[in-house]
């Protein structure tokens, strides 16, 4: 699970997420909806307009998205998609047991 929590800090990051709660917030999405919620067009595009310096990034998301293009990244949703932190949880592992 630890691996699974890095990576979406990461990606949260990667997205511009700096402060606690918006990471916490972005990570929480990506467990709960999708953990590519933000490959949804509408919500990238939402989250590449933000403001970079921005307090309160996921609230302003939450309200500049509309419900259906959570839907939309809630539908498309595929367990594969947690595919990158498993690899780096193998890798880890394996470089550990050497």
């Amino acid at each position: 699970m630890k691996e699974l929590v890095t990576w979406a800090i990461a990606r949260a990051r990667a997205r511009g997420m700096f402060s606690s709660r918006d990471v916490i917030g972005f990570v929480s999405i990506m467990f709960e909806i999708n953990p590519n919620f933000d490959q949804q067009q509408q919500i990238s595009t939402a989250i590449d307009s933000q403001s970079a310096t921005a307090s309160n990034r996921i609230d302003q998301l939450m309200a500049l998205v509309p419900d259906k293009a959570w839907d939309e990244a809630n539908a498309t949703h595929d367990i594969k998609s947690w595919r990158p932190a498993y690899a780096s949880f193998n890798a880890n592992t394996q470089s550990s047991d050497e």
